[in-house]
């Protein structure tokens, strides 16, 4: 869920347009200079992704690691 004091994109969201948008806004302000996926599992139509990532803050410049883990849900692919 995050912390919204530390990155104002934290949080649950729903929908493309929501998710486009604040992917967006992400992107401009970072920039993902390598990742290193550690685990990954598959459960359906959930996923969990575990990765080490080398970042720049674009308006510093400044670059660090940090591990994140990505949460999805996929659902109406099924559909397609």
């Amino acid at each position: 869920m995050g912390d919204k004091s530390a990155l104002e994109l934290t949080g649950r969201m729903e929908g493309h347009p929501t998710l486009r948008g604040a992917f967006a806004q992400f992107t401009a302000t970072f920039g993902f200079e390598s990742r290193e996926i550690l685990a990954e599992v598959v459960d359906g139509d959930r996923v969990a992704i575990h990765s080490r990532v080398l970042v720049r803050y674009n308006p510093s410049g400044k670059t660090f690691s940090t591990e994140i883990l990505d949460l999805f849900q996929i659902s109406g692919w099924q559909d397609r």
